[in-house]
């Protein structure tokens, strides 16, 4: 006989590394659940468990694939980075054996959340992203190396980097950036170059494309 199992999904969990001492508990607080809020709002149709904070500090969520979890986090990592906070992410396969819950993520047991539960409190690796794949170590240490590198970049950013690459994958000119800016298009691309954005969405295209090809049918 054969076996039916649960379709795949992903799951998206992520934590509060350092707020840099630049915010007090409460304002911390209200810039986090702002930013889960808006991901969960601008990414709606992609998100079957809405991202729930558990914990102060902590969130997790379901969505439909590994790339969806995957473009999330970037949008969360960067949001967040320009008010000065750090958080780490874990995206993972996961295999539901119990309905979705599609109020908040809890109450909801799985094949996939105890590993990637595992590796977001693996908190001595200093990435900022990491994969936990079910089945697939070769895929999952390649993964990881992407994200190492990810964050090897990440790390290295200005706060003007950052705000700056975050304008612009989200879809600002460099014109837009430099009116805004009050400064001139050359010291935008000048900012764009330092921060290594081509080699940031090069890695970035990698890891998602990985994602998608071990996510076909």
């Amino acid at each position: 006989m054969d076996i039916v199992r649960a379709p795949t999904t992903a799951v998206l969990m992520g934590d509060i590394v350092n707020s840099r001492d630049r915010h007090t508990p409460a304002r911390l607080h209200a810039l986090f659940n702002d930013a889960v809020t808006a991901a969960n709002q601008n990414n709606g149709a992609d998100i079957l468990s809405p991202l729930t904070i558990t914990l102060g500090d902590e969130f997790q969520g379901i969505t439909t694939s590994l790339t969806t979890a995957a473009t999330i986090a970037r949008q969360l990592r960067l949001d967040l980075l320009q008010s000065g906070i750090d958080c780490r992410f874990v995206i993972g396969q996961l295999r539901l054996q119990t309905p979705i819950n599609t109020s908040m993520a809890w109450n909801m047991m799985g094949e996939g959340l105890a590993r990637a539960r595992s590796k977001l409190n693996d908190k001595q690796t200093g990435l900022f992203y990491r994969v936990a794949l079910f089945d697939d170590p070769t895929h999952e240490i390649l993964f990881d190396a992407l994200c190492l590198s990810l964050s090897t970049i990440e790390a290295d950013w200005t706060d003007i980097q950052a705000q700056t690459v975050a304008q612009t994958l989200a879809g600002s000119s460099v014109e837009d950036i430099a009116t805004r800016r009050a400064v001139t298009t050359r010291n935008v691309y000048k900012t764009l170059k330092s921060a290594k954005l081509d080699v940031y969405t090069t890695l970035w295209t990698a890891l998602l494309t990985g994602f998608t090809k071990i996510e076909e049918p």
